[in-house]
């Protein structure tokens, strides 16, 4: 069975696969719903903070979402074999890929922490 790009990669792994592929979707859209509304909140948190908030924000990001991805990966892909990136032939290599890309997310989040220039926080003068 030849599988289609967005069908490799699915949550619960104890059924058939169409209840997999909808089963991964309902937890992408509920990850991804949350991270939007956090984001939103985040990006609100200080409006009178100038400066580097766009580079702050994305480092965040960037930090956050590898992070998340990298332990997943390591936990459910190869700790608990719950399930994998593309099951079948070369799954330990997908999930593989999956965990660098997770590690290059952090690494970036950290070089755009690293590149402020000294301060990253300057209020607005109250008017």
């Amino acid at each position: 069975m030849r599988l289609g790009w967005g069908q490799w990669h699915s949550t619960n792994m104890h059924t058939d696969r169409q209840h997999q592929i909808v089963s991964d979707g309902i937890f992408h859209l509920t990850v991804t719903a949350i991270t939007f509304v956090a984001s939103i909140v985040l990006w609100n948190s200080d409006p009178t903070e100038t400066g580097n908030r766009n580079k702050l924000f994305a480092s965040g990001l960037l930090s956050g979402a590898g992070l998340f991805n990298f332990l997943e990966g390591v936990i459910n892909h190869h700790i608990l074999q719950l399930h994998h990136e593309r099951p079948g032939q070369n799954q330990f290599f997908f999930d593989l890929a999956y965990d660098i890309t997770g590690i290059l997310m952090i690494l970036i989040g950290l070089a755009l922490l690293k590149s402020f220039p000294g301060k990253t926080k300057q209020k607005v003068p109250a008017r």
